[in-house]
C-alpha cells in the first residue's frame, strides 16, 4: 500500500505585511507567536501550554504576544493573546508572525496540516518531537525545530526568536522541503511512479492475459 501525501498549492502562499502592520498599530510587542485551531481538547491543552510559554518568555524580557486564530481562542484567555477568531485569509494572518509554536506531546491520527500552513506562510515552526508525525524528514533537513521535552522547547524558542539568521535559514529549508515533498509537481511525480510500478508488476500482466 502506498499513501499519497497532501498536495499543496505553493504558488498561492505569499507573505502579507498588511496584517502585521495592523496588529502592530493596535498592540505593543516585539515578537509575535502564532497558534491556530478548532476548539478540540488537544488544541485547547496545547494553547494552555502556549500561554505558559509566552509568559515565561516575557519574564525573560522578550516582549512577546501570541496571535490566536480560530475558535480555540475562546477557551483560553491571556493578556498576552491577540485573538482573532475565524478569518477568511488564514495565510495572511499566519504570515504576520515570527514563529509558530506547537507544544503537542502526542501525535495525531494523520499529519497536522497546520504545520504545512506555517511553513508555506514563511513562518518557522518549533514543535515537540512527539507531535510532528509525518514530518520527521523536515527535522533532518532543519525545516522544523523539534525538541523532545517541554523544558527544551522554551529556551530553543527564545533563541530562535532573537536569531533572525536562524529563522531565515529555517524558512528557506522549509520552502525547499515542501517543494520537494508536497508540491503538485512532487505529488504528481509520486503518483506516476506508483502507477508505473503497478502497471509493470507481474500481477498486472497476469490479469491482462
Amino acid at each position: 500500500m502506498f499513501v499519497i501525501p497532501l498536495a499543496m498549492d505553493i504558488e498561492n502562499y505569499t507573505r502579507n505585511n498588511e496584517i502585521r502592520n495592523k496588529i502592530e498599530r493596535d498592540n505593543n510587542f516585539k515578537h509575535l507567536i502564532v497558534y491556530h485551531g478548532a476548539p478540540y481538547p488537544a488544541n485547547i491543552e496545547a494553547l494552555k501550554k502556549v500561554k505558559t510559554i509566552v509568559e515565561k518568555m516575557n519574564e525573560n524580557d522578550l516582549d512577546c504576544k501570541a496571535l490566536i486564530i480560530g475558535f480555540v481562542g475562546k477557551y483560553v484567555s491571556s493578556p498576552n493573546f491577540i485573538t482573532c477568531g475565524y478569518v477568511e485569509d488564514l495565510n495572511s494572518y499566519i504570515s504576520a508572525a515570527d514563529l509558530a509554536i506547537l507544544p503537542f506531546d502526542r501525535g495525531s491520527l494523520g499529519m497536522r496540516v497546520r504545520i504545512l500552513d506555517y511553513m508555506l506562510s514563511g513562518v518557522p515552526v518549533i514543535a515537540l518531537y512527539e507531535g510532528i508525525s509525518g514530518y520527521y524528514g523536515a527535522v533532518e533537513e532543519n525545516a522544523i525545530l523539534a525538541p523532545k521535552k517541554m523544558n527544551e522547547l522554551i529556551p530553543q524558542s527564545q533563541n530562535l526568536l532573537v536569531d533572525d539568521l536562524a529563522r531565515k535559514k529555517m524558512i528557506a529549508n522549509a520552502s525547499n522541503y515542501i517543494e520537494t515533498n508536497f508540491s503538485y509537481k512532487a505529488i504528481s511525480s509520486q503518483i506516476e511512479s506508483v502507477y508505473q510500478e503497478v502497471v509493470n508488476s507481474p500481477t498486472a500482466h497476469s490479469f491482462s492475459g
